[in-house]
């Protein structure tokens, strides 16, 4: 059996223009997981996490990063350094795009 290899993850900064596609992936991912483990929605639908991705492209204070692959966004993470204590999250990778190295 030959295996194809996974398109190269190229890493780069998120832009408001992001927040459509970075919005779908937090939603699915998390309703993945919300739904595996019977846990309440952390986003109620999809427009939610898209307004909370557009909150978060649109603070200079939040730091973010996008992993592409084959030129779309396949997964991203944030770093909140406000305050006394610097949160992390979310990071999440498109269910579509798990299970193949791009969370590594």
């Amino acid at each position: 059996m030959t295996m194809l290899a996974a398109a190269p993850i190229a890493l780069r900064a998120p832009s408001p223009a992001d927040a459509q596609r970075l919005g779908q992936i937090v939603y699915d991912a998390f309703v993945k997981i919300n739904d595996q483990h019977n846990f309440p929605p952390d986003f109620p639908c999809v427009e939610v996490a898209v307004g909370f991705l557009e909150m978060m492209l649109a603070n200079p204070t939040i730091e973010g990063i996008v992993a592409e692959q084959d030129g779309k966004p396949v997964g991203c993470a944030f770093l909140w350094p406000d305050g006394p204590v610097a949160g992390i999250g979310p990071v999440t990778v498109d269910p579509s795009a798990q299970d193949s190295s791009v969370g590594k």
